[in-house]
């Protein structure tokens, strides 16, 4: 875990991010950071993810609060999960707030910041194995963007392919405009899962560990951020993603 930890892009990312978009916000007068009974409601459920999903155990990591404070992100849970089986670890970021800063920069923004060149074009990924709710008739499996990243600074070269998703009801959506999409939205989710690839890694990007981690992860925030509507059960069919 250690390798992984020393390669950890996202508290650099988010921190650079999180200072530009407080003096952007700042100069429009933008930010408001009273958050609704929904929204406290939204963010204390971060704590029931557990720290265990199947054969996936977590390291917990932290973020500097003046970071998350200045971005407008009301919580979030930051974590990396290792496959003791397989040795295989992904990075999760998990985070609740109003749509207009959860939405607010898309991972192309934040990466390309932090010194990243975007390889390609967002793809969405429709998770077609996984579970769905008993009380969601249509049961709509999650589906999620991704997009892979490459910094270089000398002789070291990093590869980060990268999975993300946006949910405010409990249906997780690959949106590719989440500030129109979601509008004003009062409380919602976004999630990010990334890990460090090799430079001729296989590019179907469907077959990983991040998407056999999803898999598993998505029933598991389901049950613990929308435990209204949630009774987990298995699904016997599949959704074809849409373009947004």
């Amino acid at each position: 875990m250690k390798s992984f930890l020393q390669y950890s892009p996202f508290l650099l990312v988010f921190v650079g991010a999180a200072i530009f978009a407080y003096f952007q916000g700042t100069a429009k007068e933008r930010w408001s950071f009273e958050s609704s009974e929904e929204l406290k409601a939204y963010t204390q459920r971060l704590t029931d993810i557990p720290e265990e999903i199947g054969d996936w155990k977590s390291e917990t990591l932290e973020i500097d609060a003046r970071a998350i404070k200045s971005s407008g992100v009301d919580g979030y849970l930051y974590r990396i999960y290792s496959n003791e089986k397989t040795g295989q670890s992904v990075q999760i970021f998990v985070a609740s707030g109003k749509a207009k800063h959860i939405a607010l920069h898309t991972p192309d923004f934040c990466y390309r910041g932090a010194g990243y060149k975007q390889r390609g074009q967002f793809s969405t990924i429709p998770l077609e194995e996984t579970l769905s709710t008993e009380k969601n008739p249509s049961k709509d499996l999650p589906e999620m963007l991704t997009v892979r990243f490459v910094k270089s600074e000398g002789n070291f070269k990093q590869n980060l392919q990268i999975y993300w998703a946006y949910s405010s009801e409990g249906k997780w959506e690959a949106v590719s405009n989440p500030r129109t999409y979601y509008n004003q939205t009062p409380a919602m989710y976004k999630v990010y899962i990334q890990m460090l690839v090799t430079q001729n890694a296989d590019k179907n990007t469907n077959d990983n560990a991040c998407t056999q981690f999803a898999k598993e992860l998505f029933p598991v925030l389901d049950a613990s951020l929308f435990p209204e509507r949630t009774t987990i059960t298995v699904a016997d069919d599949t959704k074809n993603g849409t373009e947004r």
